[in-house]
């Protein structure tokens, strides 16, 4: 009996302690909702750290309105007033605010001040549209040679060794191309033609022969004399920017031993003279109803227009010399050069009658009989 009365007694105790640690685990609960439930978790997670912290003050207020709309879209991209077509802007500022590669950025491509490498970065690697004046003499040789693409080997290969220019220092045309001469003396011309200043033998060589083949009546349209050294250029005429009744007469050194080379050269650069004086081309002229040429509207009744009318007007293919055919200037000159230096041809061909044309002017079969005599040697 007794040990079934300690048997109770233990179960009893067992009770008690149970009822006690139940009691403990309620007031637990209650101390977790109040705190846990609402200070922390409702107050201060959900209402204030989420909430107010979280969603309204960092994400409404300093991310979106603060950061992303005043710094970024205002201050940053608005407030940062930067000029996208400023010439100004560096290449790295323009990457970066305006774009990768420069779509909009207002430099002119046809500037002659801009640089080969700002060309190529903005306005395409080779010159496709760039509207320079291949024809200009105040284009240097590199430009030339990067923008109008000449090859003057090419040239010269195609169209001989006779050369007549529009020359300006030592920049000549030709062709309507620009290629490189080097000028070794310039002398103005006296009065009684002879040259003046310091020239060497050669020099005076050249300019004696001019005036013992050509009649004086031609050598006084010549204002200055230029002697020149070039393997290309036999010799060039231009007309006289301070005289335009007159002309700059030009003569390789080289050709001073070759009389054969000479002569013709002589002959051809006269016939530019005759035909593109002011008695035959009226300068300046804005539009034409004629031939225009570089020096101006040739008149209606001028050795080039009719040559022109005859010849280039048609399709008659026919020249003397493979350079007759570069233009109707140079076609007009070598003709002639063929109808003083040659006999009269008796065939029917093209270049034939480019030659014959002279036959029909008698002041021009005189000038071949002075010509022709003062080679010679000897006077009509």
């Amino acid at each position: 009996m007794k040990k079934m009365r300690l048997n109770h007694l233990s179960c009893w105790l067992l009770i008690v302690l149970l009822l006690l640690s139940s009691t403990i685990i309620l007031a637990q609960d209650d101390d977790d909702d109040e705190y846990y439930d609402d200070e922390y978790s409702d107050e201060y997670y959900d209402d204030e750290y989420d909430d107010e912290y979280y969603d309204d003050e960092y994400d409404d207020e300093y991310y979106d309105d603060e950061y992303d709309d005043e710094y970024y879209d205002n201050e940053y991209d608005d407030e940062y007033d930067i000029d996208c077509d400023s010439p100004d802007l560096s290449d790295d500022d323009y990457d970066t605010y305006c774009g990768e590669y420069y779509e909009d950025y207002e430099i002119d491509c046809e500037s002659l001040d801009l640089s080969d490498d700002d060309f190529d970065y903005y306005c395409g690697s080779y010159y496709v549209e760039y509207d320079i004046d291949c024809d200009s003499p105040d284009l240097s040789d590199d430009d030339f040679d990067y923008y109008c693409d000449f090859d003057y080997e090419e040239y010269m290969d195609e169209f001989g060794d006779f050369i007549e220019i529009d020359a300006f220092d030592d920049n000549f045309i030709v062709g309507g191309e620009t290629v490189s001469g080097n000028v070794l003396g310039e002398f103005d011309i006296s009065d009684t033609t002879d040259l003046e200043g310091t020239l060497t033998g050669a020099e005076q060589q050249l300019w004696d022969a001019f005036k013992r083949i050509v009649p004086a009546e031609w050598v006084n349209r010549i204002s200055s004399f230029e002697v020149i050294d070039d393997p290309e250029t036999s010799g060039y005429v231009y007309i006289d920017d301070n005289d335009p009744t007159k002309f700059v007469l030009a003569l390789n050194i080289e050709e001073v031993n070759d009389s054969t080379e000479l002569n013709h050269t002589i002959v051809h650069e006269l016939a530019h003279i005759i035909t593109l004086n002011s008695a035959q081309v009226s300068n300046g002229s804005a539009s034409c109803s004629t031939l225009a040429l570089d020096e101006g509207c040739t008149n209606s009744n001028s050795y080039i227009n009719q040559f022109n009318s005859q010849f280039w007007e048609t399709d008659a293919d026919g020249f003397v010399s493979d350079y007759a055919s570069t233009d109707v200037a140079e076609d007009i000159a070598e003709s002639f050069a063929a109808f003083v230096l040659n006999n009269k041809p008796a065939g029917n061909s093209v270049a034939d009658q480019k030659i014959n044309f002279f036959y029909n002017y008698p002041n021009l079969v005189q000038l071949r009989q002075e010509i022709r005599a003062n080679i010679a040697g000897t006077s009509n």
